[in-house]
């Protein structure tokens, strides 16, 4: 079964009642132990507690709705737990950095989120062989410009954010030998030889500037 991950940037915890929660808060347990395929309706009532047919009645999807609504709440944390970080940023390089370094180490953190992206199989379509994949990258790019918007036009943020996600995401499926974004000193030199220079051609100006003339850490 393919299960459509979505995320909308937000988590949707705060509709769901608290018998659904707690079996949203089941399944992404379970999925961390066994993997999407190898966990079964049967398993997330058994750990939620609760029984077969009023998983049904709180998700009349089954086991697809369950996974949806898991994926959707895990997405949802896992913004929240950038969020005050990322805001609390004092230049475009910090933002950068923030968001490379956390995005790296919190989806490490994540063995749900890992399961559930890494059951976002390919479809027979040449054009869009990974339309999850795309879901989700157009969603924390949409979320992550108006973050960058802070310290550059929005246009070129929109731009940038696209790109960062895509660098990221792709280390993060192909992790790299050469390459660790959860290590801070990496990051940044990755951000001062790539990004910083693409910030500064899309007028970025002083919060650039003031960031290199800073010494490097």
């Amino acid at each position: 079964m393919r299960v459509p991950v979505l995320i909308h940037g937000r988590s949707p915890i705060g509709s769901l009642d608290p018998q659904q929660t707690r079996l949203v808060d089941a399944a992404l347990e379970c999925v961390a132990k066994w993997g999407v395929e190898k966990t079964s309706l049967d398993d997330v009532a058994k750990s939620a507690g609760i029984s077969r047919a009023t998983v049904y009645r709180l998700f009349p999807g089954g086991k697809e709705a369950v996974v949806r609504a898991a994926a959707q709440v895990e997405a949802g944390r896992l913004f929240e737990h950038f969020e005050a970080r990322l805001a609390a940023a004092f230049d475009i390089e910090e933002l950068l950095v923030t968001g490379l370094v956390e995005g790296a180490r919190s989806f490490a953190a994540r063995p749900a989120l890992r399961a559930l992206l890494a059951h976002a199989s390919p479809v027979a379509n040449p054009d869009r062989p990974f339309p999850e994949l795309e879901e989700i990258e157009r969603a924390v790019a949409a979320w992550a410009a108006p973050h960058l918007a802070r310290f550059i036009e929005e246009g070129p943020a929109h731009r940038l954010a696209d790109w960062v996600t895509r660098l990221a995401f792709s280390y993060a499926v192909c992790p790299s030998d050469q390459l660790d974004l959860a290590d801070e000193a990496a990051a940044r030199a990755l951000v001062r030889e790539l990004f910083l220079p693409s910030a500064a051609q899309a007028g970025a100006g002083d919060a650039v500037s003031q960031t290199e003339t800073r010494k490097p850490s």
